[in-house]
């Protein structure tokens, strides 16, 4: 909420503007689940596909999942 809140409410060229606001358990989401297009639409479905996604595995799972993704660029969610 924070990152969201910096971005509509600074000087669009302050660094503070662009600075990452997402988990690793949102970027799991967003890089297996979701487009890469930048819509306030497409965060609040990653939050929500997270916040289920937490539910159902352990931070070392998801943990495992990310630095799988990230290394090989595959989607283990699907293998």
């Amino acid at each position: 909420m924070r990152a969201l809140l910096r971005r509509y409410d600074t000087d669009p060229h302050s660094p503070l503007a662009h600075q990452g606001g997402s988990s690793i358990t949102q970027q799991l989401v967003k890089n297996l689940l979701l487009s890469p297009e930048y819509t306030l639409k497409r965060k609040v479905a990653e939050a929500y596909m997270s916040i289920i996604l937490e539910t159902r595995l352990s931070k070392e799972e998801i943990f495992t999942l990310y630095c799988n993704q990230v290394i090989s660029g595959s989607s283990p969610l699907f293998d």
